[in-house]
């Protein structure tokens, strides 16, 4: 175990916001190989996550795996501290990557009215992420979907909040039962947006909210310690998700009781800037967005990119940058990464879409 108390007195400023920042993978790829001066370049102070290796490099599983030991080993051995990244990855249906086992999407799942079963798929997704060196993946998707005319239902486990909770608890305790870190996402009322809209604004009373439309992720947080949350695009009675103290601090930390790290979706900072106008500018979308409870910034270190300013400026209490800091180094620690970043390559696809994979993935296609 690392002492991450005596380590935060080893970083610096720029070093403890940098913990709070993504690569997209895609950025680093040269004709297909790591461009480790790019690496040099973005991240000379490190960074929190690196997203979707798997996905940009449509790589054999062999080669996601070296390529993410390539990452690690730049962070662990070029960086003063030496602070492994999380690497992060998409699953809501299956691994989303070359040669993994694709199960029936969430909506499917959900028909067949069997938790057990679910653990067992997500227990395979977790096997195959971790093979490859993902510790986090961007799932399962929690929301309470009743508007067929929403283009992401198919993600979801449906309109009931007890069937999506029991799901959902199923697909936590599977995936983070190998070792990855599961996300539950969207937080909140993402899938009962206003006329079906994507991004569309949802109107509800406290009660709803609570018992209907947060009753998964209450269940995922108290009962299979989920390790992440995702806050949703979306703004409810006019708070937007990333920038909402009410809804990230007050309602799912202080009332659900979530003590894991809080990541945005993809250029969710900046969504309070460019798209709901309650921010004047990258900075303040990042002001707006650390201080009302969300940890890191996904898939660019774009916005936060800004804190250690307006830290220096007093905009920003060092003491938000701080927990922050603790909590996505503590969960690093938890994970054992500072220990072991790397992964044997060679081997990875062994784990990859075996027979009894393909024939879990049979069964769960048959079953609903």
């Amino acid at each position: 175990m690392t002492d991450i108390d005596e380590l935060m007195t080893r970083m610096t400023l720029e070093e403890k916001c940098a913990q709070l920042g993504c690569m997209w993978f895609s950025g680093l790829l040269v004709n297909g190989e790591l461009a480790r001066d790019r690496l040099a370049l973005a991240a000379a102070d490190g960074i929190g996550q690196v997203g979707r290796i798997a996905i940009e490099s449509g790589s054999t599983p062999e080669r996601v795996a070296e390529l993410g030991n390539q990452v690690q080993r730049y962070f662990v051995e070029e960086t003063r501290l030496g602070i492994p990244v999380v690497i992060h990855e998409e699953s809501t249906g299956g691994f989303c990557a070359r040669q993994a086992t694709q199960f029936p999407q969430g909506i499917n799942l959900a028909a067949t009215w069997d938790p057990a079963l679910v653990e067992q798929v997500a227990e395979v997704i977790g096997r195959q992420l971790r093979a490859v060196g993902a510790r986090l993946t961007l799932a399962p998707v929690l929301d309470i979907a009743r508007d067929a005319r929403w283009g992401r239902l198919e993600e979801t486990y449906g309109e009931d909040p007890e069937l999506v909770s029991r799901m959902g608890v199923s697909y936590v305790r599977g995936v983070q039962a190998q070792g990855v870190i599961a996300t539950a996402k969207h937080f909140l009322g993402y899938g009962a947006p206003e006329g079906g809209f994507n991004w569309g604004w949802a109107s509800m009373g406290p009660r709803h909210l609570r018992d209907v439309i947060a009753a998964p992720f209450r269940a995922v947080i108290n009962e299979a310690a989920v390790g992440a949350v995702m806050p949703s695009y979306n703004e409810i009675d006019g708070l937007p998700l990333h920038g909402s103290p009410e809804l990230l601090t007050e309602l799912l930390r202080e009332e659900l009781g979530f003590t894991g790290v809080t990541v945005a979706d993809y250029f969710g900072v900046s969504s309070l800037e460019d798209f709901h106008h309650c921010a004047s500018d990258e900075a303040d979308a990042a002001r707006r967005a650390l201080l009302a409870g969300l940890d890191m910034e996904l898939p660019s270190y774009w916005c936060y990119r800004h804190l250690p300013a307006l830290v220096s400026a007093g905009a920003v209490p060092i003491e938000a940058v701080d927990t922050s800091c603790r909590r996505v180094l503590a969960q690093k620690d938890e994970l054992g990464l500072f220990e072991q970043p790397y992964v044997e390559a060679s081997s990875a696809a062994a784990l990859f879409d075996t027979l009894e994979d393909r024939a879990l993935a049979r069964r769960a296609a048959a079953a609903n």
